[in-house]
């Protein structure tokens, strides 16, 4: 645990909390996208920067998307707390 600079003990997993879960899906699908194949070769790091630069703008239009959804005050959608079995 370590200490914050307002003296609280914080927690390591108080951080992935503040994560958007739109932000994360949006940014894992543009960087799935940027690992496409492409025409133009690439090397390590030119593909190494095209994904994160992805993965970041990916992440800002999810996490924007959930903002502006909240602003808007739109329903949240529902999530079933208990999937049901298909049935045959």
């Amino acid at each position: 645990m370590m200490l914050s600079e307002n003296r609280e003990v914080t927690d390591g997993r108080a951080r992935w909390r503040k994560l958007s879960a739109c932000g994360v899906l949006a940014g894992a699908i543009c960087f799935a996208a940027s690992l496409t194949p492409s025409l133009l070769p690439r090397g390590f790091v030119t593909q190494g920067m095209l994904s994160g630069i992805s993965l970041v703008v990916g992440y800002g239009v999810g996490a924007a998307a959930h903002w502006l959804w909240a602003y808007v005050e739109l329903p949240e959608p529902l999530v079933a707390a208990h999937p049901t079995p298909f049935k045959v």
